[in-house]
This record gives C-alpha cells, structure tokens and sequence, in this order.
C-alpha cells in the first residue's frame, strides 16, 4: 500500500510523477464539458469548498466540476504537519508532514437539494525529516466514498454538503464524515 524512499535522487523523479499526475486530473476537470447543463442555460458547474473531515482525512480545500445534472468531479488537497504529541516522539527527532489529494466521481440527484452518492481515491503522501536516519518519503492510495447530502442551488451561490465518508485500505474501512461550505459558480 505504501511506499518509501530515502534516496534523494529517486525522490525528484517521484515528485515530479505526482505533480504530472495532479496536472492530468485537473486538467481533466476543467476539460471535460458540462454538455447538458450548457444546452439548459446559465447553470453553475463549479464548486469550491472546504470541507471539515470528510473524504480529506482531517480537512480539505476542493474543486467540484459538474459534467452533467447528475455527475461530477471532484479533486482537493490537504496538507498538516504532523505534531510530536501524535508520534510519541521529541519534537527536535522527527518532522512529519502529511499531505492528501482525494479524487472522486459523484452521482446526485434532486435539485438544489441533493442525494450525493461517490466514490474514488485518496492519494497519500508522507514526508518526514529524521535526526538520526534523514529524510524518508513514502505514498499510497486509499479507497473513499460519499453517501450524503448536497444542498448547491443551480444558479449558483452559497453550498453545502454533509454526508458518511468512509475511508478503504487493505484493513477494511474506517467510518468517518464530513461537512462542507463553499460557493457555487
């Protein structure tokens, strides 16, 4: 599930893999069309939002982008320090910074008020900076999932969601959830 690596060489090649990465999933987002929505009129297919747990872990800054009245995309990012307290560890010894990208495909249905069922992954990244070994990387994926509440007027403005955000990795799941405050545009 996770991988590390202290060798600072290959860890250039490996940052730059997941900056591609995260470029080709944005791109996407912002690529594909909205068609049935465009042929409708002036519709908001945009969200931006922070959401407090959820599918981020402990918080995550999105970008939602509806493809169609009743799918859409979504990628965030979410980056801590992780503190000396949670690792048992002096403070001076070890430096951990944890970071997740969460991207997800959604299915809504209603109107301004929405069931949002969801699925996708979180990419996950550590770092840390240790006193005695150095600095060591490592990576994984984790399986995610929404089954929620999505209130995200078409016409835009003010959205909220709440919704169960389960977390998958090879273990089983941990149950978790998340609420969300944004804009539509």
């Amino acid at each position: 599930m996770f991988s590390t690596n202290s060798n600072p060489h290959q860890r250039g090649a490996r940052s730059d893999k997941r900056f591609a990465l995260l470029l080709t999933a944005l791109s996407l987002l912002f690529i594909c069309p909205g068609t049935s929505w465009a042929q409708e009129g002036k519709k908001a297919s945009n969200s931006i939002y922070l959401e407090l747990l959820g599918n981020g872990a402990v918080y995550s800054l999105n970008y939602d982008r509806m493809f169609s009245n009743s799918v859409s995309g979504r990628i965030g990012i979410m980056s801590v320090p992780v503190d000396e307290a949670t690792l048992d560890v002096d403070e001076d010894d070890v430096k951990v910074d944890l970071t997740t990208l969460p991207i997800m495909i959604n299915y809504l249905k209603g109107g301004n008020h929405k069931l949002e069922i969801g699925g996708g992954v979180i990419l996950v990244f550590v770092s840390a900076d240790i006193k005695e070994v150095g600095s060591v990387e490592g990576s994984g994926v984790l399986g995610t999932a929404t089954l929620g509440y999505r209130y995200q007027p078409r016409a835009g403005g003010f959205n909220f969601r709440i919704g169960f955000t389960p977390i998958f990795d090879q273990g089983g799941f941990s149950p978790w959830a998340g609420l969300s405050l944004g804009y539509s545009f």
